[in-house]
């Protein structure tokens, strides 16, 4: 009798393992799936590079309160940026990674004064990026513009 018993013991466990070993790959597979939409924001230096825009071949950014999402080559490590007009002379660029979980927020909605991520609705000021609840840790980062009035452009620094 103890040889059934050291059986079904037996079987017992394997099947647990089996299930284990199951289970864990799932596991695995469903945290890569979930992290595939996240990109990892760019390291907090400064590389430089620039970018101009001509104001007149952006129409998005005609008006106050305008706003484009572009990527500029590698600048900001390859992921979008958010340049938007404030006033006829003010601009302001920001990493289109949100800092809470490195999802792509969205544009600011016409007239809105923030820009909202879509991961956990974390909403980001305009004006300065700063997240409006406690769930990002941080500010977008930004991007000094310097806008020129002869030639009508923006120049953004990375």
């Amino acid at each position: 009798m103890s040889t059934g018993t050291d059986r079904r013991d037996f079987l017992a466990t394997a099947a647990r393992s089996v299930g284990f070993a199951i289970c864990g790959a799932m596991l695995g597979s469903l945290t890569q799936a979930c992290e595939t939409d996240l990109v990892r924001p760019a390291e907090d230096q400064s590389t430089g590079d620039r970018a101009t825009l001509t104001l007149s071949n952006e129409p998005d950014l005609a008006t106050d309160g305008g706003a484009i999402k572009r990527q500029f080559g590698t600048a900001n490590a390859g992921n979008p940026v958010i340049v938007i007009r404030l006033s006829a002379t003010q601009f302001v660029a920001f990493s289109a990674v949100c800092t809470h979980q490195g999802t792509i927020i969205n544009l600011p909605r016409n007239g809105s004064n923030v820009m909202v991520c879509p991961r956990h609705e974390e909403e980001f000021r305009i004006t300065d990026g700063t997240p409006q609840t406690d769930t990002a840790p941080s500010p977008l980062k930004s991007f000094p513009v310097a806008y020129n009035a002869a030639d009508n452009s923006i120049t953004i620094v990375f």
